[in-house]
């Protein structure tokens, strides 16, 4: 056969590999509404708007997720820093949770996600009660095989409900692939999963985190101890 033939598939399927990916990239168009211009209504009818967004370090990506939630804000606050509870392992994407240590407003927790069975994510969140909001940091970036994963959460009431603002910056391998593959696996179904699940678990358990004392009903453990926690995403 003649060689050049081989040059010829080569560069189509040069090519082809290159138009897929291109095609990959434009596949699915997220929301590109700042968060003041999201409607309300959408939100109220349980849609969740999803923003690729521009990482303010060279490399890596990002994301802004916009949910509503169908309980009281102070319950979901309640709800969201209960570091000591059981229902994550509802979340199909979620393996394994201790906490590893607290320290006042300063958490440390070790999760294990179902699709790196054998990897382990090493978090430390700091709780701002009087701002409603949640910041987290990825600890063991090499050990995790990422560059830097890091991010916040924003909560404020609508009426009888909590708006979700979730924002997280982050660079490992296969970063831009994750973000830009439309389906399951990919960034996209993830967040949308995410946000249906926190809806769905916070309105289910509504009654258990409606009295102020009720993220309080077990003890804390003391740093080291392993227990199941509330994980940051």
């Amino acid at each position: 056969m003649n060689p050049s033939y081989y040059r010829i598939s080569l560069l189509h399927y040069r090519r082809g590999i290159a138009v897929f990916i291109f095609w990959l990239t434009c596949l699915w168009q997220p929301c590109n509404l700042t968060a003041d211009e999201i409607p309300l209504e959408g939100l109220i009818n349980g849609q969740a708007y999803i923003t690729k967004l521009k990482s303010p370090i060279d490399s890596g990506r990002g994301y802004r997720l916009v949910y509503l939630v169908k309980v009281p804000l102070d319950v979901y606050w309640r709800f969201k820093t209960d570091f000591n509870n059981t229902f994550l392992l509802t979340n199909k994407y979620i393996k394994t949770h201790r906490l590893i240590s607290r320290n006042g407003n300063t958490i440390v927790t070790e999760n294990v996600y179902t699709h790196l069975p054998r990897t382990r994510f090493e978090w430390k969140t700091i709780i701002f009660p009087e701002h409603h909001r949640i910041e987290y940091t990825l600890i063991n970036l090499k050990e995790s095989g990422q560059y830097y994963h890091y991010g916040h959460i924003l909560l404020k009431a609508v009426g009888d409900s909590t708006q979700v603002t979730h924002v997280s910056y982050f660079d490992f391998f296969g970063a831009s692939f994750w973000v830009n593959f439309p389906w399951s696996g990919g960034m996209l179904p993830f967040l949308k999963y995410t946000a249906r699940w926190e809806q769905e678990t916070a309105l289910r358990l509504k009654n258990t985190y409606t009295s102020k004392s009720s993220h309080l009903k077990k003890p804390v453990p003391p740093d080291r101890t392993p227990t199941r926690v509330h994980p940051t995403f």
